[in-house]
């Protein structure tokens, strides 16, 4: 934090972490004080590209091996094409003795991730997302340019398809089950929770625990603010949004019983379940739970990743505008994935830093 606190990163015009990204490293419980966190490249002075990794731990073969995400990587638009990314890589892979693990990356980051031979495929989960909004206008245009001069007919259809939706949304909100549950929003994991989560996760790649958890909610990456700061206009990531709220969930039913733990995030009207532990019978209960909060929100979208969720959402006659199946891949270097062998195992969508994001 020193050099966060000083004169030159004040001064300078490209920041590599947001101080609210530097305190949540910090503070990582799955950090030690020999761990890289961001690794940047300089050249005459100016910041020509940084990396940041998040360590953590993932369980296989009963053992706990240190591992480290790549967290984000940014290189200065004056010095792209001169392998700077590919040196970042390099020395991130070094630094944590070449045990990786990624997800979430761009076209371009997948290239040189693949390209440079280091990284075998880990898993790719499926997921569904679904629209609640049009937005024609936003998009059609940029893909297919020759429809620029009709964006004002386009931004019409919009506003109608999404007003007629609107109303069929509030008609099937009124007609979703009733609700006979205690929700409680929790900024501590209780011995009742921490007990129900370690039930589900026995074939968790990354077993969030009490710790872990608690560090999620007290220190997020991005924080809720209609206009950009000083700081947020240096930084190429999300320091914050107009929209950005994260809900940590007990639902409990009307017995007092725990029926689910699950995280929801709302960033700009996108809702994404990061985590979620519920047992498969319960999960069109829960799902009608989260329509319910998706429609007392007014989002956009959802997006959903947990198996039995999504097939609930890929199932419901729900009245979404459009629907959408997506993938998440993650990627490990073949020396960490050598170590979990023909370890049987599920990870979260939230597992990474997607839960911060």
């Amino acid at each position: 934090m020193e050099w966060i606190d000083s004169a030159e990163y004040a001064g300078m015009p490209d920041i590599p972490i947001s101080r609210i990204r530097a305190v949540s490293h910090i503070k990582n419980p799955n950090a030690s004080k020999e761990d890289v966190l961001l690794i940047c490249a300089f050249q005459s002075g100016t910041l020509t590209g940084y990396m940041g990794v998040l360590p953590d731990y993932f369980i296989a073969n009963q053992q706990k091996i240190k591992s480290g995400w790549l967290s984000c990587l940014w290189v200065n638009p004056e010095f792209r094409g001169k392998g700077i990314a590919r040196i970042l890589m390099s020395a991130a892979l070094e630094k944590y003795g070449r045990r990786v693990i990624l997800t979430d990356f761009t076209h371009e980051a997948g290239q040189l991730y693949f390209s440079s031979g280091s990284f075998a495929p880990l898993i790719e989960i499926k997921g569904i997302r679904v629209y609640f909004k049009s937005d024609a206008s936003g998009i059609l245009p940029g893909r297919k340019p020759f429809l620029k001069p009709l964006n004002p007919l386009l931004w019409v259809a919009d506003r109608m398809l999404t007003g007629f939706f609107g109303i069929l949304k509030g008609i099937a909100r009124k007609r979703l089950p009733v609700l006979n549950l205690r929700i409680e929003s929790v900024k501590k994991i209780s011995p009742e929770t921490e007990s129900w989560i370690a039930d589900f996760q026995q074939n968790m790649l990354f077993r969030r625990n009490k710790t872990e958890l608690e560090w999620i909610i007290d220190f997020p990456w991005v924080v809720q603010k209609k206009e950009p700061d000083y700081e947020s206009k240096r930084y190429y990531f999300t320091v914050n949004s107009p929209v950005y709220q994260r809900f940590y969930l007990n639902v409990h039913d009307d017995s007092g019983q725990l029926r689910a733990f699950i995280v929801l995030v709302n960033r700009d009207g996108h809702l994404k379940v990061p985590y979620a532990y519920l047992k498969p019978d319960d999960s069109s209960l829960i799902l009608n739970l989260i329509l319910h909060y998706a429609c007392l929100w007014d989002v956009d979208t959802i997006t959903i990743f947990h198996p039995d969720l999504k097939e609930r959402l890929r199932e419901s006659t729900f009245p979404f505008i459009f629907r959408k199946e997506i993938s998440k891949q993650f990627l490990i270097t073949h020396e960490l994935k050598a170590a979990l062998k023909d370890t049987p195992f599920m990870v979260q969508a939230g597992d990474g830093d997607a839960v911060f994001t």
